[in-house]
Protein backbone atom coordinates (compact mmCIF):
# COMPACT_ATOMS: atom_id res chain seq x y z
CA UNK A 1 0.00 0.00 0.00
CA UNK A 2 1.22 3.76 -0.90
CA UNK A 3 2.42 5.87 1.98
CA UNK A 4 -0.28 7.96 1.14
CA UNK A 5 -2.71 5.63 1.24
CA UNK A 6 -2.14 4.38 5.27
CA UNK A 7 -2.46 8.38 6.09
CA UNK A 8 -5.96 9.35 4.54
CA UNK A 9 -7.38 8.42 8.16
CA UNK A 10 -4.92 10.93 10.19
CA UNK A 11 -5.28 14.55 10.13
CA UNK A 12 -1.66 15.12 9.01
CA UNK A 13 0.96 17.88 10.29
CA UNK A 14 -1.83 19.39 12.50
CA UNK A 15 -1.37 16.05 15.04
CA UNK A 16 1.60 17.78 16.11
CA UNK A 17 0.66 21.24 16.94
CA UNK A 18 -1.05 20.87 20.24
CA UNK A 19 -3.66 23.71 19.81
CA UNK A 20 -5.12 22.45 16.48
CA UNK A 21 -5.32 18.40 17.20
CA UNK A 22 -8.42 17.62 17.46
CA UNK A 23 -10.17 15.94 20.54
CA UNK A 24 -10.50 12.19 20.82
CA UNK A 25 -13.26 11.02 22.03
CA UNK A 26 -15.44 13.86 20.64
CA UNK A 27 -16.82 14.99 23.31
CA UNK A 28 -20.15 14.22 24.58
CA UNK A 29 -23.55 15.18 25.62
CA UNK A 30 -24.66 17.94 27.62
CA UNK A 31 -25.36 16.22 31.06
CA UNK A 32 -28.02 18.05 33.03
CA UNK A 33 -26.72 19.79 36.37
CA UNK A 34 -28.89 17.94 38.70
CA UNK A 35 -27.78 14.41 36.64
CA UNK A 36 -24.19 15.69 37.64
CA UNK A 37 -25.00 16.23 40.73
CA UNK A 38 -26.88 13.24 41.43
CA UNK A 39 -23.55 11.16 39.76
CA UNK A 40 -21.15 12.77 41.93
CA UNK A 41 -22.90 12.74 45.42
CA UNK A 42 -23.47 8.50 44.40
CA UNK A 43 -19.70 8.56 43.34
CA UNK A 44 -18.48 10.62 47.15
CA UNK A 45 -20.59 7.75 48.39
CA UNK A 46 -19.35 4.68 46.73
CA UNK A 47 -15.94 6.34 47.40
CA UNK A 48 -16.32 6.57 51.41
CA UNK A 49 -17.32 3.28 50.71
CA UNK A 50 -14.46 1.90 49.49
CA UNK A 51 -12.07 3.58 51.48
CA UNK A 52 -13.41 1.64 54.65
CA UNK A 53 -12.24 -1.66 52.21
CA UNK A 54 -8.98 -2.51 54.28
CA UNK A 55 -5.44 -1.28 52.35
CA UNK A 56 -4.09 -5.23 53.09
CA UNK A 57 -7.32 -6.83 52.10
CA UNK A 58 -6.76 -10.89 53.11
CA UNK A 59 -6.40 -13.56 50.74
CA UNK A 60 -9.12 -14.57 48.67
CA UNK A 61 -10.40 -11.32 48.23
CA UNK A 62 -6.91 -9.44 47.68
CA UNK A 63 -7.79 -9.22 44.11
CA UNK A 64 -10.79 -8.13 43.95
CA UNK A 65 -10.29 -4.35 44.80
CA UNK A 66 -9.26 -3.16 41.37
CA UNK A 67 -12.01 -5.37 40.06
CA UNK A 68 -14.59 -3.75 42.34
CA UNK A 69 -12.75 -0.03 41.83
CA UNK A 70 -13.63 0.00 38.13
CA UNK A 71 -16.87 1.04 38.76
CA UNK A 72 -16.05 4.34 40.85
CA UNK A 73 -13.06 5.38 37.71
CA UNK A 74 -15.67 4.60 35.10
CA UNK A 75 -18.16 7.07 36.12
CA UNK A 76 -15.80 9.13 37.64
CA UNK A 77 -13.97 10.02 34.53
CA UNK A 78 -16.90 9.97 32.15
CA UNK A 79 -18.15 13.01 34.07
CA UNK A 80 -14.59 14.90 34.07
CA UNK A 81 -13.27 14.03 30.57
CA UNK A 82 -17.17 14.83 28.99
CA UNK A 83 -17.78 11.07 27.53
CA UNK A 84 -21.33 10.53 27.74
CA UNK A 85 -22.09 9.66 24.48
CA UNK A 86 -25.94 8.99 24.67
CA UNK A 87 -28.76 9.57 27.12
CA UNK A 88 -28.96 5.58 28.05
CA UNK A 89 -25.42 6.06 29.07
CA UNK A 90 -26.63 7.75 32.64
CA UNK A 91 -28.57 4.94 33.38
CA UNK A 92 -25.34 2.63 32.81
CA UNK A 93 -23.29 5.14 35.21
CA UNK A 94 -26.17 4.35 37.73
CA UNK A 95 -25.58 0.77 37.52
CA UNK A 96 -22.37 0.89 37.96
CA UNK A 97 -22.40 3.15 41.06
CA UNK A 98 -24.56 -0.11 42.30
CA UNK A 99 -22.36 -2.33 41.18
CA UNK A 100 -19.40 -0.88 42.78
CA UNK A 101 -21.32 -0.54 46.28
CA UNK A 102 -22.39 -3.85 46.21
CA UNK A 103 -19.21 -5.40 45.43
CA UNK A 104 -17.44 -3.03 47.93
CA UNK A 105 -20.24 -4.31 50.95
CA UNK A 106 -18.60 -7.87 49.81
CA UNK A 107 -15.17 -6.80 50.23
CA UNK A 108 -16.13 -5.18 53.59
CA UNK A 109 -18.46 -8.32 54.58
CA UNK A 110 -15.26 -10.91 52.80
CA UNK A 111 -18.54 -12.62 50.55
CA UNK A 112 -17.08 -11.55 47.24
CA UNK A 113 -18.59 -13.97 44.73
CA UNK A 114 -17.62 -12.72 41.72
CA UNK A 115 -14.10 -14.40 41.68
CA UNK A 116 -15.70 -17.67 40.47
CA UNK A 117 -18.72 -15.94 38.83
CA UNK A 118 -18.92 -17.58 35.17
CA UNK A 119 -20.26 -16.31 32.10
CA UNK A 120 -19.70 -12.74 30.65
CA UNK A 121 -17.11 -11.47 33.96
CA UNK A 122 -16.06 -7.69 33.92
CA UNK A 123 -12.60 -7.71 36.32
CA UNK A 124 -10.10 -4.97 36.99
CA UNK A 125 -6.73 -4.77 37.31
CA UNK A 126 -4.30 -1.59 38.84
CA UNK A 127 -2.11 -0.75 35.87
CA UNK A 128 1.66 -0.93 37.14
CA UNK A 129 2.39 1.92 34.79
CA UNK A 130 0.57 5.01 36.49
CA UNK A 131 -1.60 3.21 39.21
CA UNK A 132 -5.40 3.62 37.53
CA UNK A 133 -7.64 0.75 38.01
CA UNK A 134 -8.54 -0.32 33.99
CA UNK A 135 -11.37 -2.96 33.86
CA UNK A 136 -10.78 -6.25 31.46
CA UNK A 137 -13.52 -8.68 30.32
CA UNK A 138 -13.77 -12.40 30.96
CA UNK A 139 -16.19 -15.22 29.67
CA UNK A 140 -15.58 -17.71 32.00
CA UNK A 141 -16.90 -21.24 31.00
CA UNK A 142 -19.66 -22.73 32.69
CA UNK A 143 -17.76 -26.02 33.70
CA UNK A 144 -14.91 -23.46 35.06
CA UNK A 145 -14.63 -24.76 38.93
CA UNK A 146 -11.51 -22.45 40.75
CA UNK A 147 -11.29 -25.77 43.24
CA UNK A 148 -10.26 -27.86 39.91
CA UNK A 149 -6.73 -28.86 38.45
CA UNK A 150 -7.99 -28.90 34.70
CA UNK A 151 -6.88 -26.84 32.23
CA UNK A 152 -9.06 -24.41 30.57
CA UNK A 153 -8.40 -22.86 27.25
CA UNK A 154 -7.72 -18.82 27.10
CA UNK A 155 -8.99 -17.08 24.16
CA UNK A 156 -8.07 -13.33 24.13
CA UNK A 157 -9.20 -10.34 22.38
CA UNK A 158 -8.45 -6.65 22.64
CA UNK A 159 -11.60 -4.01 21.50
CA UNK A 160 -10.52 -0.31 21.63
CA UNK A 161 -13.35 2.31 22.70
CA UNK A 162 -12.31 4.14 19.47
CA UNK A 163 -13.60 7.57 18.46
CA UNK A 164 -17.64 7.05 19.30
CA UNK A 165 -17.94 3.88 20.74
CA UNK A 166 -19.12 4.20 23.76
CA UNK A 167 -18.78 0.32 24.58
Amino acid sequence: MPCSASLRGADGPADNVPSSVRRVPKPGIAVAPEVRRELETALDDLKRQYDQVPVATPRPFANCCPTSSYCYKAVHDAIVYNEFFDQNELAKARDLIALGKARASALLEKTAEWPRQTGLVVRGYTSKIDGSVQPYGLVVPESYSPASSSGYRLDVWFHGRGETSAS
